[in-house]
Formats: structure tokens, C-alpha cells, sequence
């Protein structure tokens, strides 16, 4: 809805910025300008009511154990709003989440994952 918004109010402005620069005040001129105002107002309307009606992202903190392909294993804490993921491209792997990216993870276990509350 905001894309939307911002498609009506862009071209108005345009519009009315060219009407402006002309100076014109024929009837055509001062219906044009009218209209454009008019979109103008409806596309930051909508812009603004698909703007304030998005759900808030949830983030979470993750405790995550990663095995490297050596053996070796470890843990990493981060806050993320994505899931965390292996990706293996020829033989290769690494553990990818939002924050961070660590090669030669072969694979992972969350020991936790909490979610953080927002303070308002």
C-alpha cells in the first residue's frame, strides 16, 4: 500500500512543480493542479496508513553450538530476526544467519533462542 502511495504522490509533485515553473493560470492549468494536489494528498495517505499498519519485526537471541568440520565446536550468541542456516556451495559450508557469516561450520544446534521485547 505504501508503493502504491508513493506511485500516486511522485508524479503530483512532478506535475505541480511544472505547473508551478510555468506560472499559467488558465482554467487547464489551475484543473491540473487541483488534481495533482488531490493525488498528492490521497498517495501520502495511503503511504502513511501502510506505513503505520506493517507488524513490527520480531528479533530474538540466539544461542547457537556450531560444529566445524575439524571437530571443533563452539558458541555463538547473536540477535537476529531471520532463522540461521548451513549453506554449502562445492564442498564448501558456512553457517549464515542475519549479523554473521562463519566458514567451515558443518553444521549447528540453537541451545536457545529468546525474543527481545521492545521498550516503549
Amino acid at each position: 500500500m505504501m508503493w502504491i502511495g508513493l506511485a500516486l504522490a511522485i508524479p503530483a509533485v512532478i506535475v505541480l512543480g511544472i505547473l508551478l515553473l510555468r506560472g499559467d493560470e488558465s482554467p487547464r492549468s489551475v484543473t491540473a493542479a487541483e488534481i495533482s494536489m488531490a493525488m498528492l494528498v490521497l498517495g501520502l495517505i495511503m503511504f502513511l496508513s501502510g506505513e503505520l499498519s506493517r507488524p513490527p519485526i520480531k528479533e530474538y537471541e540466539y544461542n547457537v553450538r556450531v560444529h566445524y568440520l575439524d571437530g571443533y565446536s563452539a558458541t555463538v550468541r547473536f540477535k537476529s530476526a531471520g532463522e540461521p542456516y548451513i549453506h554449502s556451495y562445492k564442498g564448501s559450508y558456512s553457517f549464515n544467519c542475519v549479523p554473521c557469516h562463519i566458514p567451515g561450520v558443518l553444521r549447528f544446534e540453537v541451545i536457545s533462542k529468546k525474543e527481545i521485547k521492545e521498550d516503549k
